[in-house]
């Protein structure tokens, strides 16, 4: 009995079961700008409330949001690009890391990286799935 496919479950398909973890496919992209763009968003508007909340520098704060924000959006370029995710995964530790400032970004720190995580996982088994199709 042929061993059975990674991918589809079935043992009469032949499919390609290994997928280089380092290429990023245009699934994990868009998956990922997707995220990345939402983020952007959610980061420019937490800085008005990390600005009447909170007790730091206001330049810093306003001037901290804005880079984050626009390093979301510079990330997306970047990703469609060369596929590049460093810049994102930093990007996730550093908007979790902007809950000292305002806590809520705790909470919206961790439902991104969730969410994060999650295109870049369920990106990479779309696009295996896609290359195992293009193979038979």
């Amino acid at each position: 009995m042929p061993a059975r496919c990674s991918v589809h479950h079935d043992p009469t398909v032949s499919c390609v079961t290994v997928v280089d973890a380092t290429v990023v496919g245009t699934t994990v992209k868009v998956l990922c700008s997707a995220v990345l763009g939402f983020e952007a968003l959610i980061v420019a508007l937490a800085i008005p409330v990390a600005l009447t909340l909170g007790s730091y520098n206001s330049r810093v704060v306003g001037w901290g949001g804005v880079v984050l924000a626009l390093l979301c959006l510079v990330e997306i370029g970047i990703l469609r690009r060369t596929g590049n995710l460093w810049l994102g995964h930093l990007l996730q530790i550093a908007i979790l890391a902007s809950g000292v400032v305002v806590p809520a970004m705790f909470i919206l720190g961790v439902v991104f990286a969730a969410l994060w995580i999650c295109a870049v996982h369920f990106g990479r088994k779309a696009d295996a799935i896609h290359l195992s199709r293009q193979a038979v």
